[in-house]
């Protein structure tokens, strides 16, 4: 690396960083349940050895709301909350960290694979700017973390082709940060059981056996407990999200069953494996690339695609110079990770998922590198029309992808069903219910937002040791995820249902949704005071009353219809 690039590498991480900071509290306008829950899992973890729930050391799964979560993002979570406290900001630490380094990383993938150094300084800056992956990793997500790991892992195995010395610690490197990955999000077992039988040919035919050996060794370190992980508490939010569960594929398979009678193309097996390959197809697409995102208004919306079309024009023609220097194998592994991206979108039943196809982008970002600095180089001796028209092009990247930005920092974060589906209003929450702690002996929380009761341990900092003796949940429901209906002086439920007694001169804190306080229905004699609303932008997330029982205790049940 030359100076001039490590200019151009430390100022495209600048730029990756400001994106980050600016308007940090904003956009995204909320903190999701499952951020709150790393976050106070690791905090849970650092104070105590074990999480909310009482586990030591929960090393293979993150027992949670039930679904079982992959445990590598808490635990990357923990330094940031020693150092910084129990925060949104220490909690979305790891994700931003991780873009940062990704953008090194994908500089040093696209230099080794095009042995270009141009090529490589393209990619750095357009993974700096790019709200594909720069979005995301505004927010705590692990996919974030793991793509970082997956694309490591393939730049140590481009090396691993490219270059005979150095073999042991590119290998270790390649299985330790796959391996990583497999244990900090649900896609990241697809890239696992295609690249590590990869890289053990890679070693075998370099008749390095002891290299071959030892990573064998490693990744069985790994690999063994993960699937007695899975055997013994299997992922039950990954078996809803199965594109064979969805109830319009059994629907869809009778219709063709009634009509084509035993065909062998009305058969379950036959309607899933067609729609798993629509999908898979629509990952590229202009439609999903280009125009809609994902269709999850939390991780994308209208006017917030992932790439620019003249991103996407540039990336065929990378594409198809990968195709034509096939001899070039450090490619081959650009055009497996492309290929094996969209997988983990396309067996879900969700229409198009930024989320389980974040890698995606990563070769994305290089082949566009690539078409643009051949582009360029092409324009070299053409008429200056042709280099001026080159310029007026990028400019037009630059421009799309400025207003990409603007929407999602100031126009995103107003939208009504945006705020809405992020959940927010808890901070807010949290705030009252510590300064009234002591006043009122119970508050009764809505779950119709969300998981309550995370927010609140998160937000008020619970002390895990309390929390862990008290910990109770419900029974998973039919999305995989359970309840907890109490804990100290709060009860949840969806409707905040109150007692059918309250003790006269003992009020009590009821919190609502705004529909649900339009529908009340109180007995005769119960007395409600509105303390306060929660506003977050142009929506009323919670209506908060002070309820209290006539004087004259009576029976009584607050229903909302």
């Amino acid at each position: 690396m030359n100076n001039k690039s490590l200019f151009i590498l430390i100022g495209a991480m600048i730029v990756c960083l400001m994106l980050h900071l600016v308007r940090f509290s904003s956009s995204p306008p909320g903190f999701n349940a499952d951020e709150a829950a790393y976050g106070y899992n690791a905090y849970s973890v650092l104070k105590t050895g074990k999480d909310e729930f009482g586990t030591p050391l929960p090393l293979l799964r993150l027992r949670s709301y039930g679904d079982n979560k992959l445990p590598g993002y808490m635990y990357a979570t923990i330094p940031s909350v020693a150092l910084l406290g129990l925060n949104e900001f220490s909690v979305r630490l790891p994700t931003i960290i991780s873009a940062l380094l990704l953008v090194l990383v994908i500089y040093l993938l696209a230099r080794e694979a095009t042995q270009n150094e141009t090529t490589a300084c393209i990619a750095a800056l357009l993974a700096a700017i790019a709200p594909s992956l720069n979005m995301l990793s505004r927010h705590a997500h692990e996919s974030v973390l793991m793509t970082l790991f997956i694309s490591f892992a393939a730049w140590c195995m481009v090396r691993i082709i490219n270059q005979k010395n150095n073999l042991w610690w590119y290998s270790m490197g390649a299985v330790i940060a796959a391996s990583f990955a497999l244990y900090t999000y649900h896609s990241a077992r697809i890239f696992y059981v295609v690249m590590m039988p990869i890289l053990g040919y890679m070693l075998w035919r370099s008749h390095k056996k002891t290299v071959f050996v030892t990573s064998l060794l490693v990744a069985c370190l790994f690999i063994i407990p993960f699937t007695i992980a899975e055997l013994s508490t299997p992922p039950s939010r990954l078996a809803n999200l199965f594109i064979g569960t969805n109830t319009g594929i059994a629907a869809m398979q009778q219709e063709l069953a009634i009509m084509s009678g035993k065909s062998p193309f009305s058969t379950t097996m036959f309607v899933v494996g067609n729609e798993i390959m629509n999908r898979y197809v629509s990952y590229f697409s202009p439609q999903y690339l280009a125009y809609h995102g994902d269709t999850n208004v939390r991780f994308g919306y209208q006017s917030m695609s992932p790439l620019s079309l003249i991103e996407l024009v540039f990336a065929l023609v990378g594409i198809y110079w990968a195709l034509r220097n096939y001899q070039k194998r450090g490619v081959w592994i650009l055009l497996g990770i492309l290929l094996i991206a969209p997988i983990p979108g396309a067996l879900t039943w969700q229409e198009y998922s930024v989320i389980r196809t974040y890698t995606l982008f990563v070769p994305l970002i290089v082949f566009t590198a690539i078409g643009i600095a051949l582009t360029v180089d092409a324009m070299r001796n053409k008429k200056i029309m042709w280099r001026y028209g080159l310029l007026l092009i990028l400019l037009g990247h630059v421009a799309f992808t400025a207003r990409t930005w603007e929407y999602f920092l100031i126009h995103y974060p107003s939208r009504a069903l945006v705020i809405r589906t992020w959940e927010a209003g808890y901070s807010e929450l949290a705030s009252f219910v510590k300064q009234n702690y002591h006043t009122y002996d119970h508050f009764y929380i809505t779950t119709d937002v969300g998981q309550s009761y995370m927010f609140l341990l998160f937000y008020l900092k619970y002390p895990p040791q309390k929390y862990q003796a008290a910990a109770q949940t419900s029974e998973p429901d039919e999305y995989g995820y359970s309840q907890v209906p109490g804990f100290d002086k709060f009860s949840f439920s969806n409707a905040a249902e109150l007692p059918q007694e309250l003790t006269p001169g003992k009020p009590v804190i009821q919190v609502l949704t705004e529909s649900q306080a339009k529908t009340l229905s109180d007995p005769e004699g119960l007395q409600r005071t509105e303390l306060q609303r929660i506003i977050k932008g142009t929506e009323t997330i919670f209506v908060i009353y002070e309820v209290s029982a006539p004087p004259k205790s009576i029976g009584y049940r607050t229903t909302i219809k």
